[in-house]
């Protein structure tokens, strides 16, 4: 299963939304095993109707009742670069590394911060 899948997180408290997410998240990442975390991210980009969530393939396969909680449909790989409202996509958790080397760098929410 090589397949990235999405979600629209809306809630009126977004922001308690995605930490509670990344949270949820997380329980899966840390039980999971070195080799199965690697390339395992979670990602977002955030719209004025809500917040778009991505899984990575990885993701998928690790937190795969997430993926049935939230309904989470399968699609393309997310673009790193501003959407046509100015949005970037950001890390919200796993897999960082995967995350700064699959998306440049300029085009992510981590501008540029040192990692």
């Amino acid at each position: 299963m090589n397949t990235w899948r999405k979600f629209l997180l809306q809630d009126v408290k977004i922001y308690q939304a995605s930490i509670n997410l990344q949270l949820e998240f997380n329980v899966f990442f840390k039980a999971s095993s070195d080799e199965d975390v690697k390339g395992a991210a979670l990602l977002s980009k955030v719209h004025i109707n809500g917040a778009m969530v991505y899984f990575s393939p990885n993701a998928s396969k690790i937190a795969r009742p997430l993926i049935e909680k939230y309904k989470a449909m399968p699609c393309s790989i997310p673009s790193s670069t501003r959407d046509e409202d100015g949005y970037l996509l950001s890390f919200l958790a796993g897999d960082q590394l995967f995350f700064t080397e699959n998306f440049p760098i300029e085009n992510n929410m981590f501008g540029n911060i040192q990692l």
